[in-house]
């Protein structure tokens, strides 16, 4: 199977949620009680148990666009783990492995999108995986799967880059995940001055670092004190 990817059309997209609630079906997560903060968006930030999700804003008239896992070619949360929980699959998608995961949030500090969170359940780190399952057996993700408009398609990651280069010429939009952390899996076609600056270095190739002796640092300490809670934990549970 070659390099695979999803595209969100923010041309096509009606915010319907339909992709968020086709996510909680299939990977059965529970529902979560929200309250009204103001806007639309419900819920207001992803968590260990929602794992897609649309922004939604008022900007001359409704915009909205899909927030989930990037699953970065070059992906910050799988040079931060401690364990090698979080791992590449050759299609390209970025798994969090449950059974290696301990709970130490270095990779929640490290992504910069945001979309990685501990579920409190659990203990541990949980994320869109890409709907693996689905795809390793022939199938698209459920979210893709249950758009009604076809805002979100799936296939070839080179074919759906081209595919939203045309669009993006034809309507003078901008496409979003090709360079970003050596190319993201998750790809956008927003409209022009949508949404740019709740992306990360819009249109560049980019990185956290990660390698630097700082930022290095900065994690292990965080993965050594996530360990040290996870043992704790561990220890009271044995009680």
């Amino acid at each position: 199977m070659s390099d695979v990817a999803m595209l969100y059309n923010q041309y096509r997209c009606i915010g319907c949620r339909a992709c968020q609630v086709a996510c909680k079906a299939w990977n059965e997560n529970p529902g979560e009680k929200t309250t009204f903060n103001g806007n639309y968006e419900n819920p207001p930030r992803l968590t260990g148990t929602t794992w897609t999700r649309m922004i939604l804003r008022d900007e001359s008239g409704w915009l909205f666009r899909a927030e989930r896992c990037m699953h970065c070619t070059d992906a910050n949360c799988v040079t931060a783990c401690p364990v090698e929980a979080q791992s590449y699959y050759p299609q390209g998608f970025v798994v969090t492995n449950q059974e290696r995961c301990i709970g130490c949030r270095a990779c929640v500090l490290a992504c910069p999108y945001g979309v990685v969170n501990e579920d409190h359940e659990s203990g541990t780190a949980k994320k869109c995986h890409f709907c693996f399952d689905r795809v390793l057996n022939g199938a698209e993700p459920a979210c893709v799967k249950a758009c009604p408009t076809d805002a979100l398609t799936y296939g070839d990651r080179n074919s759906l880059l081209s595919e939203a280069k045309e669009k993006a010429k034809k309507n003078g939009g901008i496409v979003y995940g090709e360079k970003e952390f050596l190319g993201l899996h998750h790809l956008y076609l927003l409209k022009a001055g949508t949404h740019e600056s709740e992306l990360p270095e819009f249109g560049h190739s980019i990185s956290l670092g990660l390698e630097s002796d700082w930022a290095i640092g900065l994690l292990g300490v965080g993965g050594l004190l996530g360990t040290a809670y996870a043992f704790l934990n561990w220890l009271k549970g044995d009680e």
